[in-house]
């Protein structure tokens, strides 16, 4: 049993980052999903993105060879940058 000063192996946030809808979607390669959720968000939400191992939506699907979900994501992410420059 730990005691209250003990460290705990993996944190909570962490399982829930990786369990977030926008990893989901891409493990899934649920395209709909993944562009609704992306285009609800702003460029800082976007850029804040994270798994507990530190990868951004375009990293962990680009390490698990989510093609769909990857291109998807570079296709976004051209459009909201081509956006943000007009």
């Amino acid at each position: 049993m730990l005691d209250n000063d003990a460290q705990s192996f993996f944190d909570l946030s962490d399982i829930a980052k990786d369990r977030s809808p926008i990893f989901l979607a891409i493990r899934n390669e649920n395209e709909e999903i993944l562009k609704s959720i992306f285009l609800c968000l702003n460029a800082e939400e976007q850029l804040s993105i994270r798994t507990s191992q530190g990868l951004t939506p375009v990293m962990f699907a680009a390490k698990n060879a989510y093609h769909r979900s990857l291109n998807l994501l570079i296709e976004l992410n051209s459009t909201s940058i081509n956006q943000e420059d007009n």
